[in-house]
């Protein structure tokens, strides 16, 4: 889910447990649950009815549910409904059916059966009812309107479970019982279009209403089921996948966005999904549908019919609204990470919400992927430092276990785990890792089905060849991170390697540095081992060492990461101020109009305890970038508090006032490149701790 699902950086301040060193919960294996009657039976199916009324913001439904006993002599059936839910009959299945008697309190329905039944029966039970939103954007359903007024309807319910809005077994508490299959028909006015999961089975009209009909024939978690009613246009792209041949990738945007969703979408979808094919493993679900569907929210993985947010990044315009700005400055964040899920949470899910790591952190990592296939590792690297100072180092990835989605959530889950990810793939290298994302992901046992961090150790210790359970208790289920110190003293033909790991937590951290050796012979590559405390070793080489320096640090989360470059992209600087006729043209470059044509970044801020060192335009990008000349200053809230703007060397240092600032503001001028279309610069801002 878009943090992300894109929405839930709104949600930070959900329910998170003080931790403690060591092992805060227990581990792997140990499994302590309290009595529930929802763990008496298996959901087989659900078939969903929809009647939705936009003009009274009302929503009628049926959920016929289908279930397996597991246990003997059980006289009723238990199931999640939220507060706002109106339960109006239930009834068995049968000619006639049987009207059932049922008791709702709270956030429970529980409905009579008219006999106990026992381990293996089946039965089925139909139940009617209604739901109306209250206010507030942690509604599961929001009815909302298009810039011109049309009805713009759509559901998102991670974080507050899908029994808010339809009676179900909610994955929001029992993850491990997905449903088989689940049938859903959509009835709206005809003047819109509805979307769900799954495949699309046909539609028909009657009397001023539209019903669509769709089918999920692989097991899904319930907050994946979705629905969407607007003004909606179907695009479809050709796509040949390399496992499943060709097929076509869907696109369900407004009718006025279909232009800017095909300059959007066409030219990078189909690049993505080839990659996440070739790293992650076949896409789950081509014999359902692949679909992206704009969105009035912000973002949220329902499955094939996954929500991407209302607007375009790549075809926004200076000054155009963008209420996802903070995402949007590599790539399109919506698509990129919640297009990730369909892999990672949807394919394979959490088997408790303790794992719920295994679905944000590998989406996550999934972004720095996609950034270093873009941009290169260089400027992956710098997006896994952006990632460190958003972590916190007294909570643990591994959440409590059994804990509802809510109670489980944490920022960690993102942050941390993705550079979980990123030190793995640096302990296993890359062919071992992404074999193990591979295997994971595709493995006949979990694929659609459940997981645990001791099913993706195992498959990373077996193609790695030795033990990983150090790695995965210090990391996944420990606090902290270490604090890794090395020096590096040539002496003729050795090299003297000191490392201190000064960590405040007791547990022990060991983790591999690469080492990078200049010596009269050429450059060498050594692996040394940080273990806790102070380590003192001596290397030898068959050449005189001229220096050496640990470059394997960068890939190892030992506090914020300090020293890398902040690269900000043509999405960035689309936020920024275009002045004195700095115009931006149809094909998204710019001309200078004018000798004073500048543009103006927004105010750059780091997290506390970084600073701004220095700034460059990356001139790869185009040689006439060299001509730009930079300015920079500390940003003021008050105009007229404002200070001067200050001219930046060729080396890109700061001005001596600026060093150390946190802030910063900065102008280019292109009056030297006046009359001429240039690609978009891309500014480097450096920063150290």
């Amino acid at each position: 889910m878009a943090n992300h699902s894109a929405c839930l950086r709104r949600y930070a301040g959900v329910v998170a447990l003080t931790l403690v060193l060591g092992f805060p919960h227990p581990l792997p294996g140990q499994r302590v649950r309290p009595s529930d009657p929802r763990l008496l039976y298996d959901v087989l199916t659900y078939r969903l009815h929809f009647t939705v009324r936009p003009d009274s913001q009302r929503l009628n439904g049926t959920n016929e549910i289908c279930v397996r006993w597991l246990s003997d002599k059980a006289d009723s059936l238990v199931l999640d409904a939220g507060e706002r839910l109106r339960i109006l009959s239930a009834e068995m299945d049968g000619s006639p059916a049987i009207p059932l008697q049922f008791r709702k309190w709270g956030q429970r329905l529980s409905i009579a059966l008219p006999g106990e039944v026992g381990a293996g029966a089946r039965l089925k039970v139909r139940i009617h009812f209604s739901y109306s939103p209250g206010q507030g954007f942690e509604e599961p359903v929001q009815f909302d309107k298009t810039d011109d007024g049309k009805p713009w309807i759509n559901t998102s319910c991670q974080l507050v479970g899908a029994h808010q809005w339809w009676p179900c077994k909610a994955s929001f508490f029992h993850p491990e019982d997905k449903p088989d299959s689940v049938w859903i028909s959509l009835t709206f006015p005809d003047t819109l279009y509805g979307i769900a999961n799954g495949r699309f089975l046909g539609a028909d009209s009657l009397g001023g209403w539209k019903t669509t009909h769709w089918l999920v024939v692989h097991p899904r978690l319930t907050y994946l089921i979705a629905l969407y009613i607007g003004p909606y246009s179907l695009l479809t792209q050709r796509y040949e996948s390399a496992f499943a041949g060709k097929t076509v990738l869907n696109y369900y945007v407004l009718s006025k966005d279909t232009a800017r969703a095909r300059a959007e979408f066409f030219p990078r979808i189909p690049e993505l999904v080839k990659c996440y094919e070739r790293w992650f493993g076949p896409f789950a679900f081509w014999d359902e549908k692949f679909a992206l569907v704009q969105s009035s929210i912000p973002g949220m993985e329902h499955s094939t019919a996954v929500a991407v947010g209302p607007i375009f990044p790549h075809t926004l315009r200076p000054g155009e609204p963008n209420p996802l700005s903070w995402y949007e400055e590599y790539f399109n964040y919506m698509a990129i990470h919640e297009t990730a899920h369909e892999w990672w949470g949807n394919a394979v899910s959490a088997r408790d919400w303790g794992e719920f790591w295994l679905h944000e952190a590998f989406a996550t990592y999934a972004e720095a992927l996609w950034v270093e296939h873009i941009f290169g590792p260089e400027v992956m690297h710098q997006y896994m430092a952006k990632l460190s100072f958003r972590i916190d180092s007294l909570e643990t990835v591994y959440r409590p276990r059994h804990a509802d989605a809510r109670e489980a959530y944490h920022l960690n889950i993102y942050y941390k785990g993705a550079w979980i990810l990123h030190m793995l793939r640096y302990v296993m290298g890359d062919s071992g890792f992404f074999a193990a994302l591979r295997e994971y992901n595709c493995s006949s046992r979990l694929r659609y089905a459940n997981a645990s961090t001791s099913d993706f150790q195992s498959i990373c210790e077996r193609l790695y060849g030795g033990d990983l359970s150090w790695f995965f208790l210090e990391w996944v289920y420990r606090p902290g991170w270490p604090r890794i110190d090395v020096q590096c003293i040539p002496a003729g033909r050795k090299l003297k390697v000191v490392i201190r790991d000064t960590c405040f937590v007791p547990n022990a951290f060991r983790m591999p540095v690469d080492l990078r050796v200049e010596t009269d012979g050429g450059n060498l590559h050594r692996r040394v081992w940080a273990e806790p405390g102070r380590q003192q070793m001596e290397l030898d080489f068959p050449y005189p060492v001229r220096r050496a320096e640990p470059t394997g640090l960068r890939w190892i989360l030992d506090g914020p990461k300090a020293g890398e470059l902040w690269y900000f992209t043509d999405l960035d600087f689309i936020k920024g101020e275009f002045l004195h006729q700095l115009e931006f043209t149809e094909d998204r470059q710019i001309r200078a109009g004018s000798d004073s044509a500048c543009w103006v970044s927004p105010v750059r801020s780091l997290f506390p305890g970084a600073k701004w060192l220095r700034i460059r335009i990356d001139r790869s990008i185009d040689p006439r970038h060299a001509a730009i000349r930079v300015q920079v200053r500390e940003p003021s809230l008050l105009r007229r508090e404002e200070k001067p703007w200050l001219p930046v060397p060729e080396d890109g240092s700061l001005p001596l006032e600026l060093r150390g600032a946190s802030r910063l503001r900065y102008r280019l001028e292109f009056g030297a490149l006046r009359g001429q279309k240039l690609p978009l610069p891309k500014v480097v801002l450096e920063y150290s701790r």
